[in-house]
């Protein structure tokens, strides 16, 4: 991965604004959060990779196995984070027990959201290839005769 800082920290950004969007929408209806996470995170994420790639100069050669190794990096710190968050923090804020069965409860959606990680990425490298080549490419002068 070219740079840990800024794929650590851009995912973050896109973790926090994912869990403050689905605790906000679990209080109104959990089908609704679902429905929002699965609307809003995708064009968030893609966002974010195509930031990334943007960021480290990453050429279109490289791009496809950046994205892979990111998107690896991000589902496996989205498990991790949602392990530590939904099983462990969250319980002990509203003072109910551990829920060692959250990843069951909530499949196959969860399982789901980590898969999708990977076509945000695609989505993202498309944007970062087609606002590249568009940077890259000058009109040709007009000719006055």
């Amino acid at each position: 991965m070219k740079s840990w800082l800024w794929s650590s920290g851009l995912f973050l950004l896109g973790y926090v604004v994912g869990t403050v969007v689905g605790f906000a929408l679990y209080f109104v209806n959990e089908v609704l959060m679902w429905v929002g996470l699965f609307t809003l995170m995708p064009a968030v994420f893609a966002v974010l990779f195509y930031l990334y790639l943007g960021m480290v100069a990453c050429p279109p050669e490289t791009s496809l196995s950046e994205v892979i190794r990111v998107a690896l990096y991000w589902s496996a710190l989205s498990f991790l984070l949602d392990a530590l968050v939904y099983i462990a923090v969250v319980p002990v804020i509203f003072g109910t027990p551990a829920n060692w069965g959250f990843f069951i409860d909530q499949s196959p959606w969860i399982w789901l959201s980590y898969l999708s990680i990977f076509a945000m990425g695609l989505a993202g490298r498309w944007l970062h290839l087609r606002r590249g080549t568009r940077a890259r490419v000058s009109p040709e002068p007009a000719h006055s005769e």
